[in-house]
């Protein structure tokens, strides 16, 4: 199994760490002491100054763990595939080398293990999670936007804070389901190495995860019903 808990972290890290950014600063200067009193002060200097830092900090630790996991990971899965017989020998060493100086190369390599390799998945449940870390985060989003629209000082960030942790899990559970889907459809088989990086980039880009998300989920529907 490929570390990809471990990609999907230091993604959301960074997704937090942008959107903390944005909403701070759109507070920057708005509280006075009469206002709304020292809790909420505290609260967006927090906001605006040591959380930013704290995610920064945080983010760069995260992101350097994953990295690292995934380029020993992908050796030693290279190396036990290198030996199997399946029609495709990747070199450890070089798939190694290209995953340390070029990390996106993992994407290819894992779409084209796939092609190779099916990983066995007994569970429909990563569906539902698929669907529910969607519906959860568009819920507490949507909720932010309106939370800013009323001016609701320090809500807003909390509620699109906590819809991105929310989407967390979101191309995770594509990914499991993905393989489940190919297994036991016989109209449609996902590539999960390819539907992971697409679920994985639509958090950098919303509201496209809706579409993405959208999609895999009509098409997983028509390919094996209502379950």
């Amino acid at each position: 199994m490929m570390p990809l808990v471990s990609l999907v972290l230091a993604a959301t890290m960074f997704v937090l760490f942008g959107g903390l950014i944005a909403w701070s600063g759109g507070t920057n200067g708005t509280i006075s002491p009469g206002e709304d009193g020292a809790a909420e002060i505290v609260g967006v200097l927090f906001a605006s100054f040591f959380g930013p830092i704290l995610l920064l900090v945080l983010a760069g630790v995260l992101f350097s763990v994953s990295l690292l996991t995934i380029v020993v990971t992908v050796y030693f899965d290279a190396e036990t595939l290198e030996s199997a017989d399946i029609g495709w020998q990747p070199n450890p060493v070089l798939v190694l080398l290209v995953t340390f100086c070029f990390q996106p190369f993992v994407f290819y390599y894992l779409y084209k293990r796939h092609e190779y390799v099916v990983d066995w998945i007994d569970s429909s449940r990563w569906g539902t999670v698929a669907a529910g870390s969607l519906v959860l985060s568009t819920l507490l989003i949507g909720g932010g936007l309106v939370a800013e629209i009323l001016g609701r000082v320090g809500l807003p960030l909390v509620l699109v804070s906590l819809g991105i942790i929310a989407l967390a899990p979101f191309p995770y559970a594509i990914y499991r389901d993905s393989t489940y889907v190919r297994l036991n459809s016989g109209s449609w088989q996902p590539n999960p190495g390819l539907t992971f990086p697409v679920a994985l980039l639509s958090i950098f880009l919303p509201p496209s995860y809706l579409l993405v998300g959208g999609y895999y989920l009509f098409k997983r529907r028509q390919a094996l019903g209502a379950e």
